[in-house]
């Protein structure tokens, strides 16, 4: 497995280590454009997004549990409208692999796509949720939690944290979320930490508030390098432990078998 390092920025979701890679690149000029997956504020529902501004992509960081919208219709936005040509996408392993097959294709309408995509972000992935099962069954229903109440969603722990926007917390055993998991991901045998990315990220392994990087590809270290020259990083050498990582993703792969 490539070399796996944490980093530690002020704090976002896990530690905020792809939203500091991001904002660095867009500041540097690495990038013009990050194609990535934001939830709406008053309904959480979740929409696939073109962003280009530092602001903006701090504004929406944090990761999305109901992801049932296709990431990459907004890739056509990006090129085709807005003319990007330094495209970022962030997205769980079935987006990635996707975007790289984009980005290795030789079919004509797929290759201006491909040629636009400079970096890929994978997210470590056990499943993602239905929308409406997540959000207006079980909190909105059971909780009595409305979605414009919800600040943040996080997974610690084997459990659902939902944190309020008057701060208060409340949990959801993830045993007891099966019936909200998307069908396709309960066959979904594929990798749990993306491996055809550029850079994969996810909070396990690492300690509370900080970030698992797994760097891939010359291009992953390129941007990971550079975000931590100019301090948008904080490199904490071993603090990460495969041993959780390699169990879970072992046990991904068997679902199909």
């Amino acid at each position: 497995m490539p070399p796996t390092r944490g980093f530690a920025v002020e704090r976002r979701q896990s530690g905020g280590a792809v939203t500091a890679i991001l904002a660095n690149a867009l500041e540097e000029g690495l990038i013009d454009a990050v194609v990535t997956v934001t939830a709406d504020p008053w309904t959480q529902r979740p929409q696939s997004v073109v962003i280009t501004k530092t602001e903006a992509l701090i504004t929406t960081a944090g990761s999305r549990y109901a992801w049932w919208v296709p990431t990459l219709a907004a890739l056509k936005s990006a090129v085709v409208t807005q003319k990007r040509e330094r495209i970022a996408i962030v997205g769980v392993p079935c987006v990635v692999s996707a975007a790289r097959m984009m980005q290795t294709s030789d079919h004509d309408l797929l290759r201006p796509f491909g040629r636009a995509i400079r970096l890929i972000v994978g997210l470590f992935c056990t499943e993602t949720f239905d929308y409406e099962l997540l959000i207006n069954d079980k909190i909105v229903r059971e909780l009595a939690i409305e979605p414009w109440q919800i600040a943040k969603l996080d997974v610690r722990g084997g459990k659902l944290i939902i944190e309020t926007t008057d701060h208060a917390v409340r949990e959801i055993p993830l045993d007891a979320l099966d019936d909200c998991v998307r069908r396709g991901c309960h066959a979904c045998g594929g990798d749990l930490t993306a491996v055809d990315a550029d850079i994969s990220a996810g909070s396990m392994g690492s300690p509370d508030n900080e970030t698992t990087l797994i760097i891939r590809t010359p291009a992953g270290v390129g941007f990971v390098d550079h975000a931590a020259e100019t301090g948008r990083l904080v490199p904490e050498e071993d603090a990460c432990s495969l041993e959780g990582i390699l169990s879970l993703s072992q046990k991904k792969s068997k679902r199909i078998h």
